[in-house]
């Protein structure tokens, strides 16, 4: 698909998500869809940005529509654009679990980003023990899974390839990933699971040991 269809798309699924799929559900499936969101404060944040831009909107446009009427519509148009945005991203983020079967790991990080990684490509699942902030150098391999927060943790994950994947961004760019950093809600589960799947396709994988630690540890 060129550049121009993957823009159109991108925005067929903010207005569907954002409009048409307040009435749908996360899909639950035991061992296979692991939520990442409940144990922040991301829907939250979201909220109160949507009202912040609300509010700014109905003031600003007042305000400017006496000095400037053309730019004044323009700045609400792309306002309620920006709202509509932070609507779909709630819901991308609520009904777009991570997903894991015995060929892929599926992680939707609401709108902008995507990646669908073959359990193959995928080296060892391990304990994240980086920076909380990362080089520009390193962003550039690194898949950010995590969710804007008020108070951003570091990653519990860090999910090392064999080889670079391809991650997909909002309006068709794409990036090769090395490395993905993630969060999981259930996060033993999560690494059993993907641990049980790896360690059937003979891969290689940290022993749990030292993680299971660390989560005792992440919990006090």
């Amino acid at each position: 698909m060129n550049r121009i269809g993957e823009i159109y798309l991108s925005e067929i699924t903010m207005f569907y998500y954002a409009l048409f799929s307040w009435k749908k559900k996360a899909p639950v499936k035991d061992g296979q869809i692991f939520t990442f969101h409940t144990k922040t404060s991301t829907v939250a944040l979201h909220i109160m940005l949507i009202h912040a831009l609300a509010l700014e909107s109905v003031g600003f446009h007042y305000f400017l529509h006496q000095w400037n009427e053309v730019l004044a519509w323009v700045l609400l148009a792309l306002n309620v654009y920006t709202l509509f945005f932070f609507l779909g991203e709630i819901q991308a983020i609520r009904l777009c679990p991570i997903k894991l079967t015995n060929k892929t790991l599926t992680l939707q990080i609401g709108l902008a980003k995507s990646m669908v990684i073959p359990l193959d490509a995928i080296k060892t699942i391990k304990q994240y023990d980086g920076p909380e902030k990362l080089s520009k150098h390193k962003q550039k391999t690194i898949f950010d899974a995590t969710v804007a927060d008020f108070m951003k943790e570091k990653p519990m994950f860090e999910i090392v390839l064999n080889e670079p994947v391809e991650a997909c961004y909002m309006y068709g760019i794409k990036k090769k990933t090395e490395r993905i950093l993630l969060n999981a809600d259930n996060a033993e589960a999560f690494y059993h699971a993907l641990s049980s799947k790896l360690k059937k396709k003979r891969l290689i994988i940290n022993s749990p040991v030292s993680f299971f630690a660390f989560l005792t540890k992440r919990s006090r």
